[in-house]
This record gives C-alpha cells, structure tokens and sequence, in this order.
C-alpha cells in the first residue's frame, strides 16, 4: 500500500503504479523515489518557485496529521543543516526529530534564515504592453509568439502570463498605433513651429 501524502509537496507531484518513481505536475520531469522528498523539494525551488511558495504557504487539514506511517529518513541520508532547509515540507515524526536532535556529533551551526523572494506576478496587459515593446523595438516578427523556444522562454519567466496569438497580436499592434497616432497628432497641435530633415539614401545595387 503506497504511503500516505503528508508534505504539501505532493500537491505537485504524481506517483507512478510502483510507487517508485514521481513525476512533476508542472513540467513532467521524472525523479526516483527514495523515501524522503528532499530531491522534489529542491526541484521545486529550482524550477517552480512561485508554486512552491505559494504551497508551503497553505496550512495542511488536521487529518493529516493522524495515523500517518513513519517517513524513512536517517541521519546518513539528512544532515541538521539539511533538516533546517527542508522542514517546511517534510514533516517527521517525534521519534525520528529525537534521533537527529540527540545525535553524538556535535551540534550544527544554526544556518541562517533564508528568505524567498517569489518572482513578481504581473497581468495580462502588462505582459502585452511588453510583449509589443519588443516585437516593434527590436523589429521582431510576429511568428515569433509561435515559436517552441519562445513560448518555454515566457513560460519560465512568468507561468501566469498567457502569450497572445499571432493574430491577437496583430490587432494589438494595430490597436497600439491608434493610440500612439493620436499621442503624436495631440503633442503637434499645441507646436507652433516645426523642422523636418530628410536623408536621401539609394542602393547601387
């Protein structure tokens, strides 16, 4: 009988039939098992963080905490300083605590507090604004929403923001130009003088 779920990391991984290997919600990365979820959560904190502080910021239900068998874990396998990282999300027994709290080597050095700084979640019509600035700025194509590798690029930076599509995007732009035309057309109306200069330029080619 495969064990019972008490870290709020599992809300982010499945197991598979054999209970001997997890795979990642998010991205679909595969990991072997081993009995403690330290490897997940590094994974987690690495690739995910957003997601990772927002579950480890959520109470676990007051079932949980009831009849739940025993997490292997030994000193060999966690130090006191690996104990102090992870103790947001794998949760052991009293016995287990006592082992490594009572241990013959000598105390660790409290590590120092680390605070996570989850990456700034923005809107959707932020993440448009910018996506325009750079399709008009460095001239790109408007294929470039469709490309695999751009699409993995937006995704990492901010899993929240949905990339337009191609054609969503041309009437943005269209839409971006209105607004900019009639920025212009407003600031020339209170100009009482204005200078042109041309550059003529052709190809001997």
């Amino acid at each position: 009988m495969a064990p019972n779920k008490r870290s709020v990391i599992w809300q982010l991984f499945d197991k598979n039939k054999d209970n001997n290997k997890v795979k990642c919600k998010l991205c679909s990365s595969v990991y072997k098992y081993v009995g403690n979820t330290t490897t997940l959560v590094k994974h987690i904190r690495k690739r995910h963080l957003v997601q990772y502080s927002e579950a480890i910021g959520q109470n676990l239900p007051r079932e949980l905490n009831e009849n739940v068998p025993e997490q292997i874990c030994t000193n060999s396998l966690i130090s006191g300083a690996e104990a102090g990282q992870i103790q947001n999300d794998i949760i052991l027994p009293p016995s287990q605590i006592r082992n490594v709290t009572e241990s013959n080597e000598p105390p660790p050095k409290r590590p120092k507090q680390m605070r996570l700084i989850a990456p700034t979640k923005i809107n959707q019509k932020v993440g448009d604004d910018a996506l325009l600035d750079l399709i008009v700025l460095d001239m790109q194509p408007l294929q470039i929403v469709e490309n695999e590798g751009f699409k993995k690029y937006s995704l990492r930076l901010n899993p929240d923001y949905v990339l337009p599509s191609r054609k969503k995007l041309t009437q943005m732009l269209e839409d971006k130009y209105k607004i900019c035309r009639s920025e212009v057309i407003g600031k020339l109306q209170s100009v009482e003088h204005i200078a042109l200069t041309t550059d003529i330029w052709s190809s001997d080619s």
